[in-house]
This record gives structure tokens, sequence and C-alpha cells, in this order.
């Protein structure tokens, strides 16, 4: 709500106010913070598994890892993080 004071011709005070309806501005920035969260969540799963296997891999559960591998994996596991 903003308002304003005036004086009329006859010197009285008069309130000048502006009421807005800000409900569908609230709803949209909840279905945003929605959106944002989904996304951030659906990002976050796939980086998760990827990084779980990476930690197999560099645990040994696949056996021996060939040489560029094991330079590779490290990085790989990094940047997943």
């Amino acid at each position: 709500m903003q308002g304003v004071t005036v004086l009329d011709n006859n010197g009285r005070k008069l309130i000048w106010s502006i009421i807005e309806d800000i409900s569908e501005r609230k709803h949209n920035d909840e279905l945003k913070n929605q959106f944002v969260s989904t996304v951030s969540h659906e990002l976050r799963t796939p980086i998760t598994s990827i990084k779980g296997s990476l930690e197999l891999l560099l645990g040994g559960a696949a056996g021996q890892l060939p040489e560029k591998a094991l330079c590779a994996a490290p990085w790989c596991w990094l940047g997943a993080g």
C-alpha cells in the first residue's frame, strides 16, 4: 500500500492511497521457487550417481583400471563434487 497526504482547496488534509493486489506476484514467485528447487534436485541426482560410480571404480570394484582411466578418474570425481 502506498499513500500520500495532500491539502484540498479548503485546506483540509486528504489521503490518497493505492492498494495493489500482489497475490498473483506471490503465486508466480512460489512457482519459480518450486521450479528452481526441482531443477536443482534433478541436476544433483545424476551427479551423485556418477560420483558414486567413480568412487567404486577408484576403489577397485571393477578390478584394475587402465592407466588412462586411473589418471582421468580422480579429475572426473573432483569435477562431480
